[in-house]
């Protein structure tokens, strides 16, 4: 039937056999037995019609468009109800399920009313993470004791935390992940960034042993602190030492001078 179309029906027909189930971009189109120019007046009379559809930079059959969506759709839903406690399906994950070229993913999902974007991951619009009341509980007692614990952090797996749950917390917010199972509630990562800053404007650097005396805690927490705060752009490592990391407009300074 498609060779029937292609051979001997109408220009809408043979473009869309011709197409397939492919996206294109429009330049392609000229490579359609049509030619270019006659290619270019029968997509144009099909867009109108509904019957070929622009996504992103792409060109696609509206029935190609509404499959993949469809899938890319049920796919995301699916991810949710086997792992609630994660944000979203990786995106990679999504792109090997549907075997779509990554651009023309990306463009199928910004134009899908219940897809969104969060970073990697994609997700149901407007979806959230429920913890449910047991995790929930056992959520509220983990924060109680890190909110006690200050800057000596027990470690989810040290407080009967799986990882699934641990992951969620980071997710939502509660906690920031430094590695090696080190967590952090975030306004104790505050507090310990400005004591790094306050002593980093008393003198030019500051070892590892000086900021564990300064925290009241362990080196293995320091360590953790630092090597953060160094991802972080806070701080650099200068031999055994951290030194702040001036703004451009500092260094800029500094060199005119």
């Amino acid at each position: 039937a498609r060779l029937e179309k292609l051979a001997a029906g109408d220009p809408g027909e043979r473009l869309l056999a011709w197409m397939g189930s492919r996206f294109l971009d429009e330049q392609q189109l000229a490579a359609s037995p049509l030619g270019a120019e006659e290619s270019a007046r029968t997509a144009a009379a099909l867009l109108k019609g509904g019957r070929l559809v622009r996504i992103g930079g792409y060109l696609s059959s509206a029935l190609r468009a509404e499959d993949a969506i469809s899938t890319m759709t049920d796919q995301v839903g699916a991810f949710h109800r086997d792992n609630p406690l994660d944000v979203g399906m990786p995106r990679e994950q999504l792109r090997e399920v549907t075997r779509l070229d990554r651009e023309v993913l990306d463009a199928l999902i910004g134009t899908t009313d219940g897809l969104e974007m969060v970073g990697p991951l994609v997700r149901s619009t407007g979806s959230r993470i429920e913890l449910g009341p047991e995790r929930q509980s056992r959520t509220d007692a983990y924060l109680t004791r890190l909110q006690s614990a200050e800057f000596q952090p027990p470690t989810p797996e040290e407080a009967g935390l799986e990882s699934e749950l641990s992951r969620a917390m980071a997710n939502l917010g509660l906690i920031v992940e430094l590695g090696d199972g080190i967590v952090f509630l975030p306004e104790h990562l505050v507090r310990a960034r400005d004591v790094l800053v306050n002593a980093l404007a008393e003198m030019d650097s500051i070892s590892l042993a000086e900021y564990r005396d300064r925290l009241g805690t362990t080196r293995r927490y320091a360590q953790a602190l630092l090597e953060y705060f160094d991802r972080q752009r806070v701080t650099r490592r200068v031999g055994d030492r951290r030194v702040a990391v001036r703004p451009a407009a500092q260094t800029e300074d500094a060199i005119n001078r």
